[in-house]
């Protein structure tokens, strides 16, 4: 093999090498420098997950209230082994399954702060529909304390619009970390949610 020392290519993009430190250990290895910082962040890797018993505390509801959603079904089983179909829309079916969908990715790939905050939203407008349901059941004595049915169908548009804003924000505020691509699905997932609540209303 020839010992032949070749001449070095010198980069357009860096200034020519000291003389005085050619040859030395490491420098102008690039390999061996690329080597050695893979191996330190390898073996000095920091667990950046957050396993303090609060934060468990709160996947752990988060699981729980998938599997409410994952009840939701149940009515509407019920709806279609009744053959009362009529019952049921589109965007009935599509809400429950978005939300299941959006939990169980949710809690696959991490449950952050971004995410929780439209569950939260929408657990309190839920907690307004469920409570005037309720009510109704009652029958006319309580027809006339219901009279605030009308504003819920603008407070479920407000929770569209609230959500979106929130989701858009790591879009442009590129300082948060939360990726991307989860905030564009879920835009998407909610504009199709609102055209098809608007066009159900419609109907109404």
């Amino acid at each position: 093999m020839s010992s032949e020392v070749l001449p070095s290519v010198q980069s357009p993009f860096l200034p020519s090498k000291d003389a005085r430190t050619e040859g030395w250990f490491m420098l102008g290895d690039l390999k061996l420098l690329v080597t050695l910082l893979a191996c330190y962040v390898y073996l000095a890797r920091v667990d950046y997950e957050d396993r303090s018993p609060e934060t468990m505390d709160i996947i752990g509801l988060m699981h729980s209230y998938l599997f409410v959603r994952i009840f939701d079904f149940v009515g509407t089983i019920i709806s279609a082994l009744q053959k009362k179909l009529h019952r049921v829309s589109l965007f009935h079916v599509y809400h429950h399954c978005a939300s299941v969908a959006i939990g169980v990715y949710g809690l696959t790939y991490g449950v952050e702060g971004q995410a929780v905050f439209g569950v939260c939203v929408n657990m309190c407008v839920h907690m307004l529909l469920y409570t005037y349901i309720f009510l109704a059941t009652f029958g006319p004595r309580v027809t006339p304390y219901l009279t605030w049915k009308r504003y819920l169908d603008k407070i479920e548009l407000a929770q569209f619009l609230i959500i979106t804003l929130h989701i858009l924000l790591p879009v442009f505020v590129r300082t948060c970390s939360y990726p991307v691509l989860h905030s564009l699905s879920g835009i998407s997932m909610i504009a199709l949610m609102t055209v098809l609540f608007v066009s159900t209303r419609k109907r109404a």
